[in-house]
C-alpha cells in the first residue's frame, strides 16, 4: 500500500497567516505614532472651530438683543454674565495645553468690541480667533462676524489677515 502524499501547501499557508498578521500588527503600531496624533490634532481643530461657531451665536444673540445700536459686547465675560454661554468648556481650545474653562481667561482672542452688526464686510471682519500658540504656531481658527469660521495655516492673526485681505476688529 502507499502512502497518501503529504499537502505541504496547506501547512505553509497556514504557517503564513500568524506570521502575516504580526508583519500587519508591528507596522500598525509603528504607523500610529506619526498618523494618531496628526488625526487627533485635527479633530482638535474641528472641536476648536465647533467652539467658535457657538461663541458667535452667542455674539450674534447679544448684539441681536441690543436693539438701539447692534453692539457686540465688550468682552466674552459679558456673554457668561448675561447668561448667552454658559457652558464654560466652550471658551477653551482643546489643543491648548490646559484649556480654558471660563470666559474670563478664554483661550480665544476677542477683538469684536465696538463693532455693529451691522458691519458693511461681514465675511472679511475677523471677530475672534484662536491664539495660534494653542496650535504650535501653524495654525488659526478665525471667527468673523457673519458667523462663518475658517481654519488657516499661520503663525499669527496678522500673517493670515495680510494674507488674506481680513480686517481684525478693534476689541481687545
Amino acid at each position: 500500500m502507499e502512502a497518501a502524499p503529504v499537502n505541504y501547501c496547506c501547512s505553509l499557508t497556514s504557517l503564513k497567516s500568524p506570521v502575516n498578521l504580526v508583519v500587519v500588527v508591528l507596522a500598525g503600531a509603528l504607523l500610529t505614532g506619526c498618523g494618531m496624533d496628526q488625526a487627533r490634532e485635527k479633530a482638535r481643530r474641528m472641536n476648536c472651530v465647533g467652539n467658535l461657531k457657538q461663541i458667535g451665536l452667542g455674539l450674534t444673540m447679544y448684539a441681536g438683543d441690543d436693539v438701539k445700536h447692534g453692539m457686540f459686547p465688550d468682552s466674552l465675560g459679558q456673554l457668561h454674565e448675561q447668561k448667552y454661554l454658559v457652558n464654560g468648556m466652550v471658551y477653551g481650545c482643546p489643543s491648548a495645553d490646559s484649556p480654558s474653562r471660563s470666559a474670563a481667561d478664554s483661550d480665544y482672542v476677542y477683538v469684536g468690541a465696538g463693532l455693529k452688526d451691522t458691519n458693511r464686510d461681514p465675511k472679511t471682519t475677523v471677530l475672534a480667533y484662536c491664539d495660534p500658540a494653542n496650535h504650535d504656531d501653524q495654525w488659526t481658527n478665525i471667527l468673523f462676524l457673519d458667523g462663518d469660521v475658517t481654519g488657516q495655516g499661520a503663525q499669527s492673526i496678522e500673517q493670515a489677515a495680510e494674507q488674506n485681505g481680513w480686517t481684525i476688529g478693534t476689541g481687545q
